[in-house]
């Protein structure tokens, strides 16, 4: 699987991407969401590993944007300290 990971924390990032490497996984890591974006202009992933918060926009919205503006439809798995699962939901 080609992975795209969004973690603002490079410790975090860089585990991430071990784990994935480990697993014979390829993957590419973003500390922003915009980047990620134009990248899913340009590349194919077939799942999203995304950080709930980053600092210019959050996952949240990074998914409102690939379900508005990408053909198909990548799986996304979200990475988050938060506890509530009504906050998943708005």
């Amino acid at each position: 699987m080609h992975i795209a990971i969004l973690e603002d924390e490079p410790l975090l990032a860089t585990h991430a991407q071990e784990v994935l490497t480990r697993a014979q996984h390829t993957s590419e890591v973003f500390h922003l969401a915009k980047p990620l974006m134009r990248a899913l202009q340009r590349n194919t992933y077939d799942l999203l590993v995304l950080d709930w918060n980053v600092p210019d926009m959050s996952g949240l919205d990074v998914v409102r944007w690939v379900r508005t503006n990408l053909k198909g439809r990548v799986p996304v798995l979200f990475v988050t300290s938060h506890v509530d699962e009504a906050e998943a939901e708005r």
